[in-house]
């Protein structure tokens, strides 16, 4: 059974509290090269572009989110570790470069492969409102990424627990990592998604901010979400034994 999101947040504010620059830090760096590699593609789009700069600028997108997949684990490690009151450092973000990156990065191409399918018909209705333009293309590239929005969510939710999973289970095969995130997730789909919506109304505080209250609230849910997979995990703690402290 997984705990209310009420719950799972107190549990985050009361780990992270007195020692918040740490996920902070290991957000802002993972952020900042990702930033800076997808920069220069960013910008080519920035006036008519073109079909073929789309269509690079795409799969540059695609290849950078799989390297951040490896920052990503580094980044659970840490709220792994915090939850479990153990010591931890923003050097923990590059961990898994030199730890099997090729897990991670593999894991990463399964779920595209996994979602392609069910986002293909929106992009290409997409590259279709490029080239032409009208008002009709634009509105049924609207109503198709908005029916594709559905089974994008649920599939993302059903393997929300792989990057934990990656971590804790290092010997595992990435199709029982894939396997036991779907059984974790039976039931489940629904409170990880309640989670993940009670951020929404902090989201819109730190787009007023120009962004910078992310840095506050995107640590925040990260330990919100490890605290959920450590309910549905079933691991059972009592208050954090902070060693830092000691």
């Amino acid at each position: 059974m997984s705990v209310s999101a009420k719950e799972l947040k107190r549990r985050s504010r009361a780990i992270l509290s007195g020692r918040y620059s740490l996920p902070m830090g290991a957000f802002a760096v993972s952020q900042v090269i990702s930033t800076c590699i997808s920069l220069p593609f960013d910008i080519s789009l920035q006036s008519n572009p073109t079909v073929f700069q789309f269509i690079i600028s795409e799969l540059a997108t695609a290849i950078i989110s799989l390297l951040y997949i490896v920052l990503k684990g580094g980044q659970a490690y840490v709220h792994l570790n915090m939850a479990r009151g153990k010591n931890a450092s923003i050097a923990d973000v590059f961990r898994y470069f030199s730890r099997r990156p090729d897990r991670f990065i593999l894991s990463g191409i399964i779920l595209i492969g996994i979602l392609l399918p069910v986002v293909l018909p929106a992009a290409v209705v997409t590259i279709l409102a490029l080239t032409n333009g009208t008002i009709g293309i634009y509105i049924a590239v609207f109503a198709i990424w908005a029916v594709t929005l559905i089974p994008i969510i649920v599939i993302s939710l059903t393997y929300s627990l792989t990057i934990y999973l990656l971590v804790e289970r290092p010997s595992a095969s990435l199709p029982d990592i894939f396997r036991e995130s779907r059984q974790m997730m039976k039931g489940n789909k629904r409170s990880r998604f309640y989670l993940g919506l009670s951020f929404f109304g902090m989201y819109l505080l730190c787009i007023l901010s120009l962004g910078i209250g992310f840095l506050w609230i995107i640590p925040y849910r990260n330990q919100a979400y490890t605290e959920f997979y450590l309910s549905i995990k079933g691991e059972q703690r009592g208050e954090v034994r902070k060693e830092w402290e000691k």
